[in-house]
């Protein structure tokens, strides 16, 4: 069995899926020419020898480390160049991992921790960037230029000592577009949508419902890195394999189930599953009572949480709406209510507070369903949806403390009467009310998110996007609605071309989102681009006519003077 001492690199297209999801026919041949105007000629040096391509990836053998590395940095920069015109959210960018190791040599494949190692660098390295072994680095000193930065001993799948890896640097490359590295050092795990086996379309608000309790009851256990619902639930319907899914995830394990509703008679089965060997860790099915689905979504819970975590006491982890509600009728009504507003719109909003509000009136100790109405008229009121903005905002705030007083463990109260204080510029009990959010529930991206929507209005603009950073490691897919935070947070730094792309995004997606859209046009304004400036607010006038220069100024809730200066200049010379 021949061995021999090689540098391997390893390298992968980053949410390659999600690409052939919206276009599949565009990606493809984008993809082909990448691979022949740039990867295939830095193939084709003497000392390289492609061993194999894998769909969106390729395993390359080379003699030397220093012409691997020379090679993958001269990819990723023709790369940044080659896309550069392209939306963010459509860029080709590749992973790159090298490493230098033995490894055998089986016909024209090589096999070995040689070429694990390397695989793992490249699911650690940032989106366009490149991760090295400490072997290579060794061999670079004196004979690459570039920056790099070590990450330290790093734990990997299936290699038995840490590894020690470096960052090579590459300019407008950022860390944090690459996979949560956090999610290496605890369990990882991404809850799938639940299918609906009820035979009725309408039926799938209750399995999503279930689908997504379970991802917040799962989020409440600090050892787990739990995806969020917006990233899990792009893969509704779809043929992904799992492991694939895995992957773009950042995950390890998978937990997938089905809901069978039937009068009295609910069926629900889950299947927890180890992406790396494609194993189940335990599959589970329960036949109960339409009454008993709290106990069902607290076993699986459970069972999660103590298959991957460790023995732990049950109640650490008792759901809060068990305690507060034990009639399905309400949580019925409060799901279909969760399924309106996750939708966004303005109508859609209305829909999700009746709902709420005949949840309520069933059972008025019913805690989020008090917060989801709460937070129906922050919606309008940041929107100018509605003819009474300080009507709007008092409202939201008794809704948001009788949530509290419903039940104090409920987090989305707090997450919720945070906004509410925003909104009022009480911003030191605002932001108070939200970190107490985030403690009960430190992996829920929303919470964070929400938080750093309210750091950007504080005037804390930089630690707001910290705190984006974090939510978005946990919702890798996350909504639109990050891009309207983070544009918020770069446009108070007046990092105008930055925040420009992401509230490009919101302006796209979310055409009546009137506050995002009105600082979309603000942004323009300070670029220059009046013409955009422009066309932009006549999309806020259509949308939102009671968003105003003079609501802007009295009721947009901007901490710092200068802040809200420099927006209602901007929006007055864009044309509002």
């Amino acid at each position: 069995m021949e061995r021999r001492l090689i540098t391997i690199v390893a390298a992968d297209l980053v949410g390659y899926s999600r690409l052939i999801s919206v276009d599949e026919e565009g990606t493809l041949k984008r993809f082909r020419s990448v691979r022949a105007a740039i990867i295939d000629p830095e193939l084709k040096a003497p000392n390289a020898r492609l061993i194999k391509t894998m769909g969106d990836g390729f395993l390359v053998e080379f003699s030397s480390p220093v012409t691997a590395v020379r090679a993958a940095l001269a990819i990723q920069n023709a790369m940044i160049a080659h896309e550069a015109d392209q939306p963010e959210a459509k860029k080709l960018k590749f992973r790159i991992g090298i490493n230098l190791g033995d490894v055998i040599i089986d016909g024209d494949d090589i096999l070995g921790d040689g070429v694990n190692v390397a695989a793992r660098l490249e699911s650690l390295a940032p989106a366009g960037g490149i991760c090295i072994s400490r072997t290579v680095h060794d061999q670079l000193r004196g004979k690459i230029s570039q920056p790099m930065t070590s990450l330290g001993p790093q734990s990997v799948k299936n290699i038995p000592d840490p590894v020690h890896v470096w960052r090579v640097e590459i300019q407008g490359v950022l860390a944090a577009n690459g996979p949560a590295k956090k999610a290496t050092e605890r369990p990882s795990i991404a809850v799938l949508p639940f299918e609906n086996m009820s035979g009725d379309p309408e039926q799938a608000y209750f399995s999503d419902g279930i689908t997504d309790d379970i991802i917040i009851e799962l989020a409440r256990c600090r050892e787990l890195f739990v995806i969020a619902r917006h990233s899990s639930f792009v893969f509704r319907d779809s043929s992904t394999a799992l492991a694939q899914v895995a992957r773009d995830l950042g995950v390890q394990y998978i937990l997938e189930g089905a809901v069978r509703r039937s009068g009295a008679r609910i069926r629900v089965t889950a299947q927890l599953i180890d992406s790396t060997t494609g194993g189940h860790l335990w599959v589970e099915k329960y036949d109960r009572n339409i009454e008993d689905i709290f106990e069902v979504q607290d076993e699986i819970t459970s069972m999660i949480v103590n298959t991957l975590v460790g023995e732990i006491t049950r109640d650490t982890y008792q759901r809060s709406l068990v305690k507060s509600s034990d009639k399905v009728n309400a949580y019925d009504h409060f799901l279909r209510a969760s399924e309106f507003n996750y939708r966004g719109g303005r109508d859609d909003v209305r829909h999700a507070r009746n709902e709420a509000l005949k949840a309520i009136a069933i059972d008025p100790d019913l805690a989020r369903a008090h917060a989801l109405v709460a937070w129906t008229y922050i919606a309008e009121f940041l929107n100018a949806w509605g003819s009474n903005p300080a009507d709007l905002i008092q409202k939201s705030r008794l809704f948001a403390l009788a949530a509290v007083d419903a039940d104090g463990r409920e987090p989305l109260g707090y997450a919720v009467l945070g906004w509410v204080y925003m909104c009022l510029k009480d911003f030191a009990r605002g932001l108070a009310e939200q970190r107490r959010a985030i403690a009960d529930n430190p992996g829920n991206a929303h919470y964070r998110s929400l938080y750093a929507f309210t750091l950007a209005y504080a005037g804390q603009s930089e630690k707001a996007i910290e705190e984006l950073e974090k939510a978005m490691r946990l919702n890798p897919r996350h909504p639109d609605l990050y891009y309207a935070h983070y544009g918020r947070a770069l446009f108070n730094l007046r990092r105008y071309d930055e925040a420009i792309l992401p509230l490009e995004k919101i302006r796209t997606s979310q055409p009546g989102n009137g506050n995002a859209i009105a600082l979309a046009a603000a942004c323009y304004a300070a670029l220059g681009r009046l013409e955009d400036a422009k066309s932009a607010v006549e999309e806020v006038r259509r949308a939102n006519p009671n968003y105003t220069l003079e609501y802007a100024r009295q009721f947009i809730p901007l901490a710092r003077d200068e802040d809200l200066k420099h927006f209602i200049d901007n929006l007055a010379l864009a044309g509002l």
